[in-house]
Formats: C-alpha cells, structure tokens, sequence
C-alpha cells in the first residue's frame, strides 16, 4: 500500500506529535512503553496502515524519491509550527 505524498504528511505530523508526548512522558519519569505502543497503534489504525506499512513507505519515499519526502517533511515541519502558534 503505496500512501500519498499527503497521507505521508498527516501520518508524519501525527507520527511527531506522538514522539513529542513520548519524550515528554519520559522526561516527567514516567514508563512510557505502553504509551508507545497503545499511541502508535491507535495513530496507525487511524490511518488505516500498520507500522511495516509506515516503515515501508518511509524507506520507499527516502530510497526512491528523497525529495518528496525532503517536501513531506518540510511541510510537516510547517504544520507543526502553525499548530504550535495556535
């Protein structure tokens, strides 16, 4: 399952936000394996996709096409500062 380059944007962006919880968590002390593991299963079923399907399409984006993905990130990074000036 191929995503496109704006799915690739939401997961990512999403995918971030989540390791920002994460380390968050981390640095309060708290155990976060199953906050890691619940968080990324319920983003992924989110997406319809599982983490192989995530992974897969990061490495296809990066090996195949890395400027789309240099485009994806790019406008992840965008997003998040817009929601973070919200």
């Amino acid at each position: 399952m191929l995503l496109s380059e704006q799915q690739m944007v939401d997961v990512l962006t999403d995918v971030e936000i989540m390791e920002g919880i994460i380390a968050y968590k981390k640095n309060a002390n708290q155990k976060i394996a199953y906050l890691k593991n619940i968080g990324y299963d319920t983003l992924f079923a989110h997406y319809g996709i599982t983490d192989s399907i995530f992974e897969e399409n990061l490495m296809y984006y990066n090996e195949m096409h890395p400027y789309t993905l240099e485009r994806v990130m790019d406008s992840v990074v965008s997003r998040l500062a817009k929601m973070k000036n919200q």
